[in-house]
């Protein structure tokens, strides 16, 4: 944070800074993104989508929980010494032109979230567990772990468990339906995709 307001000075003799630690040297940015709706070019950002801060209170204050929820930048907690770093794989909803929720950010990168979605926004609809596993095709363990993987990543209760059948909570019922708009604009891509492959 100190060499963002204090850039590095070039070196005696080369005309070129020395290059900051852990910061790549090159970032490419999608052309298209640097305009907006009019037309109008942007200044080429990369906005943050993660901070990964250490243990201990002192790395995380509330003013830094407050920036980061107004920015809408997930904050991921270190993995523990000994313990290996959960992997972060591909995020599905990354070509989308919409911004993340906090929540939702911290679900797209975990393994198989895709399918896991696809699997919670059934749950409003569906009578039982069983019969919304049916409709995706897959066991209801499939169907039950995937409903965990959405609340693990979440970090709250999506879904009441206690009710029959299953409920949304209110607190998950944001992050539902912004499953359900995400949903549809993939699937809107992928039938385009198809049209474009077929001509």
């Amino acid at each position: 944070m100190y060499e963002t307001v204090r850039p590095r000075e070039a070196r005696p003799g080369s005309g070129e800074p020395l290059p900051y630690a852990g910061m790549p040297s090159t970032v490419v940015v999608d052309a298209e993104k640097l305009v907006d709706r009019d037309g109008q070019p942007l200044l080429p950002t990369v906005a943050t989508e993660t901070i990964i801060f250490d243990h201990g209170k002192v790395y995380l204050s509330n003013h830094i929980k407050s920036v980061c929820a107004k920015l809408r930048i997930s904050l991921q907690p270190r993995h523990p010494p000994g313990h290996a770093a959960p992997r972060i794989y591909p995020n599905p909803f990354a070509d989308l032109p919409v911004t993340l929720s906090p929540a939702m950010s911290r679900i797209s990168i975990r393994n198989n979230s895709l399918a896991a979605l696809r699997s919670a926004v059934l749950v409003p609809g569906a009578p039982t567990r069983r019969s919304a596993a049916l409709t995706l095709a897959i066991p209801r363990t499939t169907f039950n772990a995937h409903l965990r993987l959405v609340e693990d990543g979440a970090g709250f209760a999506v879904f009441d468990h206690r009710k029959r059948p299953v409920r949304v909570t209110p607190r998950g019922q944001p992050l539902i339906e912004e499953a359900q708009r995400l949903i549809a604009l993939l699937d809107v891509l992928g039938q385009r995709s198809q049209s474009s492959a077929t001509r």
